[in-house]
């Protein structure tokens, strides 16, 4: 059979061999982009002309870098240099605008292409990933935890703002100690997303919420058959965490067993799966955090010392909300301020007369309560203020309305707070003395020459 007769024969083969691989490369979901050993472009599907909004007219032949425009002009270079040595590209980032001038966020990978017939590189193909919206959830979630997310001036968290700054950089055990509510995973996540691991995960386990076999399970992960239920092999929080940062909340629940598989891991860095006897390791940094007095338990045999010494390296006190009342008005700016933008209110701020309400609390609940306590608020707020009535009940309960001498002088000593509710104060302990002035500055422990001052500077008679 002759050249001409085998070409007949199988031409209708390869023709429809050709055109089915035309059809994978362009149903691809990634952008896929061959270029020669110059770096030019010599095939360009679908998906890449969708993510650069140039057709494969438009981009044949064209320089990778022309169609790929961004600020990184050796982009064709880099991939020649790649090809010439036969190195793989994986994973690179890169911002590029596209045709029509939008800015996307794209992932590369290039494989250098052998050629059949020769043996040296005839090219590369280059996948291209857009990672626009995944970048932009990510910096969004870096935004939440900057540093400037955690609010307050008061010396004591100032104190917290100098201490993650100082602990970010490091690989030490953090320990963040705090009643609940005080923010201890937002410090968590602040020391995580300032730290050289801010882009690998970060991984939370909430150690109160599991039984210990379970929390076991968990924390250090499974083979199948381990247990009654382990179908499959599972891996654990703190495999899942390598390279990043494992947040061990309420470590101050762990049974005396979790205690001691923790302190393994503190160290020596490895652990066992449930139901395997080969070690693992993982390079993970531990932030552990907890409500409880880790010192108490210490005392009354309830936590292991050693355990206790290798979490507390670093230890972080978050001071409870009523130490620092004087935070409260940039707190209730900051909720008020972020309940509007969610809920498309206008609220301006609170009434006088609620502010006396919100400082005289003692908020057992903390940061949190206060947050779910003005949301409260806003839902029910009919004004541009929140007033008393649209406060929770527990808030305004009449026997809490009632300041003791304490707090109203802790009140008046902070001036910015005059023009939000010292009016009320004073005229409320004016009232209480039935006009006396005398007896009215012994309520409010002030001298009666500071309270006329303070009478002139409200206009009250």
């Amino acid at each position: 059979m002759s050249d001409d007769k085998h070409s007949a024969q199988f031409s209708p083969f390869f023709l429809r061999f050709a055109e089915n691989l035309r059809s994978i490369f362009d149903s691809l979901y990634d952008g896929i982009i061959t270029v020669d050993p110059a770096g030019k472009i010599q095939q360009f599907n679908k998906a890449a002309e969708k993510i650069t909004a140039f057709s494969a007219d438009e981009a044949l032949d064209k320089p990778l870098h022309v169609i790929l425009r961004s600020r990184k002009e050796a982009l064709t270079e880099m991939v020649v240099q790649s090809i010439s040595a036969n190195r793989r590209i994986e994973n690179y980032g890169l911002e590029i605008t596209t045709k029509d001038g939008r800015l996307k966020t794209i992932n590369i990978t290039s494989t250098v292409l052998s050629d059949i017939y020769e043996d040296k590189p005839a090219g590369a193909v280059i996948s291209i990933a857009d990672v626009t919206e995944i970048y932009s959830l990510k910096e969004e979630l870096r935004g939440r935890y900057r540093l400037d997310q955690i609010i307050g001036k008061n010396h004591l968290i100032q104190q917290v703002y100098d201490r993650i700054l100082q602990t970010a950089e490091s690989d030490s055990t953090v320990l963040i100690q705090g009643e609940s509510g005080t923010g201890k995973e937002l410090v968590a996540h602040a020391i995580h997303y300032h730290s050289h691991r801010a882009h690998a995960p970060f991984i939370k386990v909430n150690c109160s919420a599991l039984a210990e076999t379970l929390l076991e399970s968990e924390l250090f992960g499974h083979v199948k058959g381990a247990f009654t239920g382990a179908l499959y092999d599972k891996v654990g929080r703190f495999e899942a965490a390598n390279g990043g940062t494992i947040f061990l909340d309420e470590v101050g629940d762990f049974s005396p067993f979790i205690q001691l598989k923790l302190l393994r891991v503190l160290q020596e860095r490895e652990f066992e799966r449930v139901g395997e006897t080969a070690s693992r390791k993982s390079d993970v940094r531990i932030i552990a955090a907890t409500s409880r007095n880790l010192k108490d338990l210490v005392q009354k045999a309830e936590f292991r010392p050693d355990l206790y010494y290798r979490l507390r390296v670093i230890p972080i006190f978050l001071p409870p909300l009523r130490e620092r009342r004087d935070d409260l008005p940039l707190l209730i700016n900051h909720f008020i301020n972020r309940f509007n933008k969610i809920m498309a209110k206008r609220i301006r701020g609170v009434s006088e007369e609620s502010m006396v309400f919100l400082w005289n609390y003692d908020w057992p609940g903390n940061i949190r309560e206060l947050e779910h306590a003005l949301e409260h608020a806003i839902v029910l707020s009919r004004s541009t203020l929140i007033e008393p009535h649209d406060l929770p009940l527990e808030i305004r309960k009449m026997e809490d309305f009632e300041p003791t001498q304490e707090r109203k002088i802790r009140l008046l000593k902070h001036s910015r707070l005059e023009t939000k509710a010292e009016h009320s104060i004073i005229t409320q302990a004016l009232r209480e003395a039935a006009g006396n002035r005398t007896q009215a500055a012994n309520i409010l422990g002030i001298s009666r020459t500071t309270l006329w001052r303070k009478m002139r500077t409200h206009h009250i008679e």
